[in-house]
């Protein structure tokens, strides 16, 4: 009984741990999923040549879009909201990569 309890504990750690991958950008945090969710919304592949000229082409759109999700509606207020919509289409969504960066923290 208590292997399993444990078993259970350890799933529940390792899903909380892949669950976290925040992406930092400036004063701004982000979740890894909502960035990927960005991602979808602005159709931008992060392995195309160039995802900066599909953002150039979408960036304005973003904040009018129903679905964004919340955490990017303070971005959507800032100055500085094209250049970290082009940099969050950068991102790569693959947790192993992703924690190569220095702008990640929970891995």
């Amino acid at each position: 009984m208590a292997s399993v309890f444990i078993k259970a504990l350890w799933l529940l750690l390792v899903a909380d741990l892949y669950s976290c991958v925040v992406v930092n950008d400036g004063d701004f945090s982000f979740p890894l999923n909502d960035v990927k969710k960005l991602q979808k919304m602005m159709s931008v592949n992060v392995m195309d040549d160039s995802p900066q000229r599909a953002v150039e082409a979408e960036y304005s759109l973003v904040c009018a879009n129903n679905d964004l999700p919340e955490v990017f509606k303070p971005v959507c207020l800032s100055p500085d909201s094209r250049n970290v919509f082009k940099r969050m289409a950068q991102i790569p969504t693959d947790i192993c990569e992703i924690c190569a960066h220095a702008a990640c923290g929970g891995c």
